[in-house]
């Protein structure tokens, strides 16, 4: 249209002009604009509307300062719609609006601190679909520039909300490198932040602020002074909790709780165990009065995954069938949500740990019905974990099936159910090799003497004690008495075991004094005072052995 009136203007040149068509109707752009910025986050396709309409008719000469308002409010747009759909189109488009609005407010500081701020939002939201460490280092680079114009003497508020984006910005990119180093300086950010964002002035803030300094301290665990910055986290979570209540921001109160359970049933592991698992019990327990499974049902699978977990350790300890059960209906809770078509490797994860659960049940009451539930969790889990794409997954609940078939063989079918267990350690074996994984190859080694030696009482006696003995050796040759004493000592009483029966059907005197030595050889490791109860059964298989030995 402009370009048509120019082309008249040049034949038929006007004595007194009209007003440009932008000074003429400024005050409408302008509201309209201000219209837009209103609704840009509720209403996201109207906004970007208005501002594509208003883009596409104003020069950006006209007025520059405005042009990249609107710029910036498309970005604003585009971000908001890409939490609805096509998110990693709408996030780039977010971005080429943004890089729009910057060319004009470099020399705007204010504006442009932020414009820059918002990309690094984008940036964020990016490296969670494509190009993670590079997308996440552009939000650190955004964010770092953001801290140099919103300075904490000038803009202590928007200081501390940019130190508290950086900081979740750090916690991100500790996940693809350098854990240790950056999530020091998320820990520095959220410290930065909380120095604005205190308990009684920005009370939210201040608790948002602790929850994910919480966060950082529990990562942090995982790499150095474990037990120090756990109880760094246990502290900076329970200060969230001073503000979130369950009764004022319960949302907010459900995600600190499960983040402290965690915290607790890690710190479980370094110290009071059974203290701490409860203490994680009880966090785990007062998220999940919030996070419902019709509310909240993604929260909710994996509230109940970490309580079954923490009541499974708890029950070693403590009240063993009671939180046994506890563990086995929590894992059931969160396989409601967590199905194989949906979720097939948190599901094969879950079925893993509820076979576990199952197996320590059967211990204690109803062995076969438990065993039997916990070797068809176990089968559940194999259906997503293959040995071509899960393998060391499908190597450890292949093992775990292996035992649990060695236990109810016990009960019934027991040549039938033996073979099926050495099948399933044969199979574990396939990816537990010893070189690349010497103590799990140990263990499967171990567990499969014991099944050739029981399948011996009842078929191939020989045969069978043979293997046994070729598979407590394999077992010996990584655990040693100087690295893995108790294992050791271990393995060496079932060699003994397999000797003594061995002795039974040919080489009496020799085998009994090799089934001697293994015993005594326990005995170097399994003292009366530390291992009353092992020591007494070693004694007594090795006071058999001489027995047999001296009647020869």
């Amino acid at each position: 249209m402009w370009g048509v009136l120019f082309f008249r203007n040049r034949q038929r040149p006007s004595p007194h002009p009209s007003p440009h068509p932008y000074k003429e109707h400024k005050e409408l752009i302008i509201s309209k604009v201000a219209i837009a910025e209103k609704i840009q986050t509720t209403n996201p396709i109207r906004a970007l509307g208005i501002y594509k309409e208003i883009s596409n008719t104003l020069p950006t000469a006209n007025d520059p300062k405005l042009y990249a308002r609107i710029k910036h409010g498309e970005g604003a747009c585009y971000f908001a719609l890409s939490a609805v759909n096509n998110k990693k189109d709408n996030l780039k488009h977010a971005v080429i609006a943004y890089r729009e609005a910057l060319k004009i407010r470099i020399k705007l500081p204010i504006e442009y601190a932020d414009t820059r701020n918002s990309m690094g939002h984008v940036y964020c939201k990016l490296s969670e679909i494509q190009d993670k460490e590079a997308n996440l280092l552009l939000a650190v680079k955004a964010f770092g520039v953001v801290l140099k114009l919103r300075t904490v003497d000038k803009f202590p508020v928007c200081y501390a909300e940019t130190q508290n984006n950086l900081g979740i910005t750090y916690s991100k990119l500790s996940a693809v490198r350098d854990k240790a180093a950056n999530l020091h300086l998320a820990v520095g950010a959220f410290k930065e932040a909380l120095k604005i964002w205190t308990l009684t002035e920005f009370p939210a803030s201040y608790a948002s602020a602790q929850n994910n300094l919480g966060i950082a301290y529990s990562k942090l665990s995982e790499e150095e002074d474990k037990q120090a910055n756990l109880h760094l986290a246990v502290k900076a979570f329970e200060e969230a909790l001073r503000i979130r209540t369950v009764d004022k921001f319960p949302v907010h109160f459900a995600a600190t709780q499960h983040n402290l359970g965690t915290a607790f049933g890690k710190l479980s592991e370094e110290e009071d165990k059974e203290a701490n698992l409860r203490l994680a019990v009880k966090a785990y327990t007062e998220a999940l009065k919030i996070w419902t499974v019709d509310k909240f049902p993604a929260f909710y699978a994996r509230t109940q995954f970490n309580l079954g977990t923490a009541c499974y350790d708890l029950s070693e300890i403590w009240d063993n069938e009671a939180n046994l059960r506890l563990a086995v209906r929590a894992y059931t809770e969160a396989l409601k949500l967590w199905t194989v078509d949906k979720f097939p490797v948190v599901y094969a994860k879950t079925q893993h740990s509820l076979g576990a659960a199952y197996y320590e049940l059967s211990e204690v009451r109803d062995k076969e019905a438990n065993l039997y539930l916990a070797i068809g969790a176990y089968v559940e889990a194999l259906k997503i974990r293959t040995i071509d794409k899960f393998p060391v997954d499908y190597a450890e609940t292949q093992n775990n099936l292996g035992i649990a078939y060695k236990s109810l063989s016990q009960v019934r079918d027991k040549e039938a159910i033996l073979h099926l267990a050495i099948k399933a350690f044969e199979q574990a074996l396939i990816v537990r090799t010893i070189d690349k994984f010497p103590v799990e190859y140990a263990a499967t080694q171990d567990n499969l003497g014991i099944a050739y030696k029981n399948l011996s009482q009842v078929w191939a006696k020989e045969e069978n004690l043979h293997l046994a003995i070729k598979a407590f050796g394999q077992a010996l040759s990584i655990r040693t008495v100087d690295r893995f004493p108790v294992d050791h000592a271990t393995t060496q009483n079932n060699l003994g075991i397999a000797y003594k029966h061995l002795s039974e059907v040919r080489d009496k005197e020799a085998n009994l004094d090799l089934a001697i030595k293994a015993y005594e050889q326990a005995l170097k490791i399994v003292g009366k005072s530390e291992y009353p109860e092992y020591y007494e059964i070693v004694t007594k298989n090795l006071n058999k052995a001489r027995e047999l030995l001296t009647g020869a």
